[in-house]
């Protein structure tokens, strides 16, 4: 089923309830069906039944993608104030194995007021950033050129890939392979530094349960991936996450336990660049619920970055854990 891609920006979030269910779900490479539309502010919105309405919605693409992301979300939309805006996602215009899988890219360019590539078949919309089957990566940004940097696990044996384009907006990719470094690493998330780095949160192929650090700097030297978990649990699934100050040298790692009961949240982080590491720390239990329910993060977990005065925020999905059993209610 074809489905819009819609990444949203200036817009309330509206929660979406459904019965309470076990923990059942895992990843999986290929389904169907992920929806997901960019809203641009207008100076002079109208207005909805009394109450302003922030943007207008632009349709930038399209995909059959069910999991477009295994665990939390990540950064699929960024600004590079100077330029424009990038948006990622994984795209497909198949069911069942989707050959044609791929990271795809689209470019909000200020100085025309246009999107570079927009098609009334929405599906057409956008550009292919690897010439290969490739997929689970994500968008960064560099904050000094204002390019694109883009990230998917792809090939055999499987090995992450970061592609970098020419210039902000030309959908024109170079490319640095993991491989041989980082071959058997999968699901590469990345976030890039205020000097350039692009900062890398891995998961092991064999297990697809451990959390591994690498970086690529200078571009394109990438590191041996480094275990980062230790002494604190593994993920157990793949749900890292990984964000980049932009006004220092500052990293953070995040990840969820999800064997716990209920499941731990933790984090991770350098001061100077991924060199050296602070040692885990496990995130405080946030106040959601009450009485015999427990609260618990989610697979969906967790969300880190930094704000312009160095400061670290993580935005956390967290489930009920009633009994002895955590039910799916992201809150």
């Amino acid at each position: 089923m074809r489905r819009t891609v819609s990444l949203a920006l200036l817009v309330p979030a509206f929660l979406l309830a459904s019965a309470l269910h076990p923990v059942t779900t895992l990843p999986q490479e290929d389904g169907s069906a992920q929806s997901t539309g960019l809203v641009r502010q207008v100076e002079n919105p109208p207005s909805v039944a009394g109450e302003a309405v922030l943007g207008v919605v632009d349709t930038v693409g399209g995909t059959t993608m069910d999991w477009f992301f295994n665990g939390p979300s990540y950064r699929s939309l960024l600004n590079s104030p100077e330029y424009g805006m990038h948006v990622a996602w994984m795209y497909s215009a198949t069911d069942g194995a989707m050959p044609d899988r791929n990271m795809r890219y689209n470019f909000y360019d200020y100085s025309i007021g246009e999107w570079n590539w927009v098609d009334p078949d929405f599906m057409q919309s956008g550009v292919n950033v690897y010439t290969e089957r490739s997929g689970f990566g994500n968008l960064g940004a560099d904050p000094a050129t204002g390019v694109a940097v883009v990230s998917a696990h792809l090939g055999s044996p499987i090995h992450p890939e970061i592609a970098r384009d020419l210039a902000p907006g030309a959908g024109l990719f170079e490319y640095c392979s993991g491989s041989p470094n980082a071959d058997a690493y999968q699901w590469p998330y990345i976030s890039v530094g205020g000097s350039g780095a692009v900062h890398i949160a891995l998961i092991d192929a064999a297990s697809a349960d451990q959390i591994f650090y690498a970086k690529v700097d200078p571009w394109c030297e990438f590191s041996i991936p480094v275990g980062a978990a230790a002494p604190q649990p593994d993920p157990m699934f793949p749900n890292q996450n990984v964000a980049a100050s932009k006004v220092s040298d500052k990293v953070v790692l995040t990840w969820e336990y999800s064997e716990g009961s209920p499941d731990p949240g933790f984090y991770r982080i350098s001061e100077d660049g991924g060199v050296t590491w602070q040692n885990p720390e496990e995130l405080p239990w946030p106040y959601a619920y009450g009485g015999d329910t427990l609260t618990s993060y989610h697979i969906s977990s967790l969300f880190p970055f930094f704000d312009l005065n160095d400061e670290l925020h993580i935005v956390a999905s967290l489930m009920p854990f009633v009994g002895g059993q955590g039910y799916i209610i992201p809150a």
